[in-house]
């Protein structure tokens, strides 16, 4: 693999971290070791991520791992599923974002623990690592992300972008979005599964919009679960797109000056493949694709793009 151009290292006692605002940037970032992340995790989001080393993992806590607009939710409901056994929708949210929700909540959650995040490897608990926990990591091509990504930010509470579409897609081919450069994230992740010491599985949105019940059985016999494959597509049926919409007391963790009422329309926007042709110019689509052969040119990844 390529070395990581925002390479990050959390040795807690030798770093010394300098966190400062963007205030250039129409988004509203904030920087901790390169990384840049939404203010709204405040001016020094070091504080969190050190917070986070310390967490204290319990057995058979998974996380699921993403850059921001890979169908997290969606997967997140289906995992929630295969691990409980039912197909019945917890009647309170279930979403277990360190960066968000608290340490004194995140410990009172009984086990098994889902943990859903857009941080990177190194990032997640010292102990969960040690632990040697399972990880889902969701991977969804950065043409349908970029678009889906700027519907979202033009949306959110706080930060209401207020840029044009060129504008923001510049921001996000050069990585000056939350959470940084999706090729970065991507590419750090690849590198981890390659090195094979840690139980990472791949799953492609792409591919759970082509065949569900395909990808469940994957994901079902990564978390070493044996579910028949009845169960799975009662599985697939239940967190189609059109339902997912319609649990919205299940997505809403966020405080209401973040997210209005009307959340929902935004978190679960449209849910399709080949969406980033409502809105790429052809000379956008072979700026990203070249930018993409550079930064991606020894990865063995493939995306479907619709």
């Amino acid at each position: 693999m390529r070395k990581i151009t925002s390479k990050m290292t959390f040795e807690d006692d030798k770093e010394e971290v300098a966190s400062k605002k963007h205030n250039a940037n129409p988004l509203k970032l904030t920087e901790s070791s390169g990384i840049l992340y939404p203010y709204y995790f405040g001016d020094d989001p070091h504080v969190k991520l050190k917070n986070i080393k310390n967490i204290q993992s319990k057995t058979g806590d998974i996380f699921l791992c993403s850059y921001p607009k890979s169908g997290t939710h969606w997967i997140m409901e289906m995992v929630n599923m295969l691990v409980s056994g039912s197909t019945e929708h917890p009647q309170k949210f279930n979403f277990l974002d360190p960066m968000i929700i608290c340490d004194q909540v995140l410990d009172s959650v009984p086990c098994p623990r889902i943990f859903q995040s857009h941080l990177r490897f190194n990032q997640l608990p010292a102990s969960f690592l040690k632990r040697k926990g399972k990880i889902i990591y969701i991977l969804r091509n950065p043409k349908d992300i970029s678009v889906s990504l700027y519907h979202f930010v033009q949306k959110e509470g706080r930060i209401k972008y207020t840029g044009k579409w060129d504008e923001f897609f510049q921001l996000f081919v050069n990585g000056k979005v939350g959470y940084s450069s999706w090729f970065d994230h991507v590419a750090s992740w690849e590198r981890e599964k390659e090195k094979g010491r840690h139980p990472i599985h791949f799953v492609f949105y792409e591919d759970l919009k082509e065949d569900a019940v395909r990808e469940l059985d994957r994901i079902n016999k990564f978390l070493s679960l044996n579910h028949p494959n009845s169960f799975l597509q009662s599985v697939a049926e239940c967190s189609t797109f059109t339902k997912m919409r319609k649990q919205k007391y299940l997505y809403h963790p966020f405080p209401a000056e973040v997210m209005d009422e009307n959340y929902v329309d935004f978190l679960f926007r449209k849910g399709t493949v080949g969406d980033w042709r409502t809105l790429f110019s052809e000379e956008q689509n072979m700026q990203l694709e070249e930018v993409y052969e550079t930064e991606m040119f020894d990865s063995k990844l493939r995306f479907s793009y619709g």
